[in-house]
């Protein structure tokens, strides 16, 4: 089964995040896992993937524009995908989870069926997806949550799909 990353990065914090992600999902037997950023998605790949993460910064408090402006305009097949956020931010208190509601606000608008994970499936939780704050650390600090993400993640899509 095909899943896909797709994420705006300026500085490489959330590529890596990214990265970490897609390794998540790649632990699942019979998932194969690309990430692309925005401006180079392999289109027919995430045509036939049947769920996409989405991974944006974020920027004075809201997700980057970049990434908005890609999910409005992409003339993509998301309907009926299951999908799931992430984020990456320097500070814990400056707007990531405004990001993550962002991001799965438009994979509603989108008809995608949107994953947390939440609560029920043990720790690291992902509630509205997974944050990485970078500010007194580095993203490889935030390696767990975010493999985590993917790795629940695809265990989901392999059971609905």
């Amino acid at each position: 089964m095909k899943l896909a990353v797709i994420y705006h990065s300026e500085t490489g914090n959330t590529k890596k995040a990214a990265e970490f992600v897609q390794a998540g999902m790649a632990k699942v037997e019979g998932v194969e896992a690309k990430a692309f950023p925005i401006d180079a998605v392999d289109e027919a790949f995430v045509a036939e993937a049947k769920g996409i993460i989405f991974g944006a910064p974020t920027y004075y408090a809201v997700i980057s524009w970049q990434m908005l402006k890609f999910m409005q305009t992409a003339k993509l097949p998301f309907a009926d995908k299951l999908a799931a956020a992430f984020s990456t931010a320097n500070f814990e208190q400056g707007g990531s989870e405004i990001v993550l509601e962002n991001l799965n606000d438009v994979l509603l608008a989108k008809g995608m069926l949107v994953f947390s994970g939440g609560t029920s499936h043990g720790m690291p939780m992902t509630h509205l997806g997974a944050n990485a704050f970078v500010r007194d650390t580095t993203i490889e600090a935030r390696q767990p949550v975010l493999e985590a993400l993917g790795e629940k993640f695809a265990k989901k899509a392999m059971e609905l799909f």
